[in-house]
């Protein structure tokens, strides 16, 4: 293996693999080699040609395993991107006879997971890009389709649900998201349980009744009913119906978003100003137009036209 290779396998970063061949290609598959002066397009890949130094191991188990059962064909996998060159790593895993699962299994390689075509590193990236940007323009940055970025996204947060700390669930967010006038589902709504500690959604199930929010606590088990401490929801009945009928849950407190709060007020606001001055007398109807966000406002940014109609109007 040449200096050059010793470099690329150092940047290439997996313990007990080689690069043992690099080259460009375009995009139709065809090798290209760089000219002084000239800048290669930007969908013009690195392919590195690996080999494995150390003893394969099962991607079933993990178990190093040191009967062979047939070398395999040559595979590619995706990986980040080498100086906004797409980087492909090629490789050919054997199929090995696992004495622990007792079957023919395909070696483990150290950049992906099994069954997967982007190493891990790229599936992270475009997770951790498709939380800031729509995943069009990911997955155009990857040169991917739209259903490859999501799959990787997917796979990327998977492996990272499974690896994280679990958190406690103690305060729990309840909400329903419009799915717009263009939606052909049979539901308009979808409602959406998240942890507001965390911020993370947890849960999302169609409809907004009473019965869809008890579908998602039905799943939780009594040490998990225990630990939650409060709901907070909107004024939407079938939401607190369906935490209050819920065995468990009767010490948990139900508190109302400040959005939700405030626009009773101004609708409490509305029904007093029209019982008292659209019903009074001729002298006292005009008075309390336009008065619901005057009421709101603050006192020193009223004029002092305006503090003597607050005056008459709180008299």
């Amino acid at each position: 293996m040449g200096q050059r290779n010793v470099i690329l396998a150092r940047v290439l970063g997996f313990d007990g693999w080689s690069v043992i061949e690099s080259f460009f290609e375009n995009a139709a598959g065809a090798r290209v080699r760089p000219v002084g002066g000239y800048d290669l397009l930007r969908d013009t890949r690195l392919v590195l040609r690996v080999r494995s130094r150390w003893l394969p191991r099962c991607s079933g188990c993990g178990e190093a395993c040191r009967e062979l059962h047939e070398y395999g064909k040559a595979r590619r996998w995706r990986d980040k991107a080498w100086a906004d060159h797409p980087v492909v790593i090629e490789y050919a895993p054997r199929r090995l006879k696992c004495e622990t699962c007792v079957a023919h299994t395909v070696e483990m390689v150290a950049w992906a997971d099994p069954q997967q075509r982007q190493s891990r590193r790229l599936q992270h990236q475009i997770a951790m890009e498709c939380a800031a940007a729509p995943l069009s323009h990911v997955a155009e940055r990857h040169f991917m389709s739209w259903s490859a970025a999501r799959r990787a996204e997917a796979h990327a947060i998977t492996r990272w649900e499974r690896t994280r700390t679990p958190i406690e669930l103690r305060q729990v967010g309840v909400d329903e998201k419009f799915l717009g006038r263009r939606n052909k589902l049979a539901e308009k709504f979808v409602t959406i349980v998240s942890n507001l500690e965390t911020g993370e959604p947890l849960w999302i199930g169609p409809g907004r009744s009473k019965e869809t929010l008890k579908g998602w606590l039905t799943t939780l088990s009594t040490a998990d009913k225990q630990r939650i401490d409060l709901f907070s929801m909107d004024m939407h009945a079938p939401f607190a119906l369906a935490v209050e009928e819920t065995e468990g849950l009767e010490h948990v407190v139900i508190v109302h978003d400040p959005f939700h709060i405030m626009k009773r007020v101004g609708e409490a606001i509305d029904e007093v100003r029209r019982a008292i001055f659209f019903r009074s007398g001729p002298e006292m109807r005009g008075i309390g137009r336009g008065k619901r966000w005057l009421l709101l406002r603050a006192w020193e940014r009223n004029s002092e036209v305006q503090k003597g109609q607050l005056r008459m109007l709180l008299a």
